[in-house]
């Protein structure tokens, strides 16, 4: 039964408990560890650390696994294998160096498509993604007296059509972040005014196929595309990261990972162009 070290890019609520994944530090991809139950879901009792605490993105976490357990809408799940986890590092240290060396989706596609969601019993290769995204907003809505933040970002080349990228809308599952907009009011915000961003000058994703729902009763049932994370890089290390010429040193990324976050950011490009198709309110203020 294999040991991991895994850096934590995930953790957000799932059933009443948690869904957890990250990338293997040996480079073998992502791992979603998931429990005995029949959705997979993960219980206090098993993520609970020596310290008492429990798994944040960013912590390296070492992990025993039982065995493999894919899934069409899942490849990545192994169920755990009852040990008690392991905390290495809170958080890992020059994680955003690493995570900067990563392979990271490119669009305008998502997770094998256009839509926000897939239809359930389509087989996926990968059902986690993570994203590199300029210029992200914050939305938030308020439906039946209940509050419901969404991140709202284009993905692709800037040149590829009008908007600059496809468009994506996408519920965030992660309700520790959800918590930092309790008292916001419903509207679009951009990435630099929430708590904990306001020197962000791009943004990291974790983009995961959720669990089948069925949105209108007796109808299809479908796997939603959700942000499981959203983590802030700095101004700095974000233009820094632009600007790495190819090819310097073994450490430097790919040029398929620099052309990721070559997203031309352009003070208020995609507001205006969002408000051109009136995608967003005409008051809202350009960052």
């Amino acid at each position: 039964m294999p040991v991991i070290r895994l850096l934590c890019l995930a953790n957000s609520r799932k059933h009443g408990g948690r869904c957890i994944a990250g990338l293997n530090l040996d480079g073998s991809g992502w791992v979603r560890p998931v429990g005995l139950h029949v959705d997979g879901t993960l219980y206090p009792s098993d993520i609970i650390l020596p310290d008492g605490s429990t798994p944040r993105v960013l912590d390296v976490l070492e992990l025993g696994l039982k065995r493999p357990r894919p899934e069409d809408h899942h490849p990545e799940d192994w169920v755990i294998d009852g040990r008690r986890w392991r905390l290495v590092a809170r958080p890992m240290v020059g994680w955003s160096d690493w995570i900067g060396r990563q392979s990271f989706e490119t669009g305008p596609t998502l997770l094998g498509g256009f839509d926000d969601r897939i239809p359930f019993g389509a087989k996926v290769d990968h059902s986690l993604a993570l994203l590199r995204v300029a210029d992200l907003h914050w939305r938030i809505m308020v439906r039946d007296n209940r509050r419901k933040l969404r991140v709202r970002f284009l993905l692709g080349d800037q040149l590829s059509d009008l908007l600059g990228g496809q468009l994506y809308d996408l519920g965030v599952t992660d309700d520790q972040l959800e918590g930092r907009f309790s008292t916001w009011r419903e509207g679009v915000y951009p990435l630099a005014l929430a708590p904990g961003f306001e020197d962000a000058g791009e943004a990291v994703l974790t983009v995961s196929l959720g669990e089948p729902f069925a949105p209108v009763e007796d109808g299809p049932a479908y796997c939603f595309k959700l942000a499981a994370a959203v983590i802030p890089l700095e101004r700095d290390f974000a233009s820094h990261a632009r600007e790495v010429p190819h090819n310097v040193d073994e450490h430097a990324p790919a040029a398929h990972e620099v052309e990721t976050v070559r997203f031309q950011r352009q003070p208020g490009w995609m507001i205006s162009r969002l408000r051109k198709l009136g995608l967003l309110p005409g008051d809202t203020k350009e960052r």
